[in-house]
C-alpha cells in the first residue's frame, strides 16, 4: 500500500477485534506519516550531512552555510544543491 500527502486518515478502529494490536492499515498508514515526518528537523553542520537513506529531494539544513540544501543526485556520489540549484 502506497501513502502521499493527499491519503486520506484510516477511519476504521485503531484496536483490532483482540485489542492488542494495531491494523494492518494503521500500520502502514503510520509508517507513510514517518516518511513524510522523518526528514523534519534534520539539521547540521556540512560535515554532519546524512549518507545513508537519502532520496532526491530530500532536505537538510546546513548550519555551517547558513541554509537548507537539497539531495540532488545520489549514485554514483551524493551530490547537494542549494536552492538556486549552485552545488554545495
Amino acid at each position: 500500500m502506497s501513502f502521499n500527502s493527499t491519503t486520506p486518515i484510516p477511519t476504521r478502529p485503531i484496536i483490532t477485534q483482540k485489542g492488542d494490536l494495531l491494523d494492518k492499515l494503521y500500520q502502514a498508514w503510520f509508517g507513510g506519516i514517518q516518511q513524510w515526518l522523518g526528514p523534519i528537523g534534520q539539521f547540521g553542520t556540512t560535515a554532519a550531512r546524512p549518507t545513508k537513506n537519502l532520496w532526491i529531494g530530500l532536505s537538510y539544513y546546513d548550519q555551517t552555510l547558513g541554509y537548507p540544501v537539497f539531495v540532488h543526485q545520489i549514485s554514483p556520489s551524493i551530490v547537494w544543491h542549494n536552492a538556486s540549484g549552485a552545488v554545495v
